[in-house]
């Protein structure tokens, strides 16, 4: 099986047209996808704590697209084994993707019940992130938490939070910077 694969990803190496090559490719994904995907969950899903699923799968995805880029670069008389190779251009991918988003805060419902969408935090220091997250989650009230994700984490301007929340401009400065105070008091102990 393992030739079926090298000689099918041969071909697609080789193609200039990938319409050309389609049966090809749906081949050679079909019998490395599965295995590929457990290996990529088995060594990344955990990479980054807050890591989800989706998230794995979305850094897959554009994987498999870098492979398809990069398939010239495949050489048959170098590389041992094209489900390795596939394999390698996908690890660094999704490696790559995960060091590019860092981690991702999860914040469950806005005051008015609906979720909110994952917001990056892009910090290098992965116990900061983890800090700002506890105190999120432990220090903050719903709007508190909004003023806070909107400003800090979305970096959005005052006078827009203010009218997102129909507040005064005064009255999120303040609260910005209460949380802000709270903040460093927080990291300190």
């Amino acid at each position: 099986m393992s030739d079926l694969i090298n000689n099918n990803f041969e071909k697609i190496s080789k193609a200039k047209d990938l319409s050309k090559v389609a049966k090809e490719l749906d081949y050679v994904y079909n019998e490395c996808s599965k295995e590929i995907f457990q290996n990529s969950k088995n060594k990344f899903y955990t990479y980054i704590p807050p890591k989800t699923l989706d998230d794995l799968k979305d850094c897959y995805s554009d994987g498999w697209l870098k492979v398809l880029l990069k398939r010239n670069y495949y050489d048959s008389s170098k590389s041992i084994d094209a489900k390795n190779w596939i394999g390698t251009v996908i690890f660094n991918s999704i490696s790559n993707c995960m060091q590019r988003h860092n981690s991702i805060i999860r914040i469950d419902k806005n005051d008015d019940g609906a979720m909110l969408d994952k917001y990056l935090i892009t910090s290098e220091d992965s116990k900061l992130e983890m800090d700002i997250y506890r105190f999120i989650d432990i220090e903050l009230n719903d709007e508190q938490k909004q003023i806070f994700i909107k400003r800090f984490i979305q970096d959005i301007k005052v006078t827009d939070v203010a009218k997102q929340l129909n507040k005064s401009v005064g009255y999120i400065s303040e609260k910005y910077n209460d949380i802000l105070r709270n903040l460093k008091v927080f990291l300190k102990k």
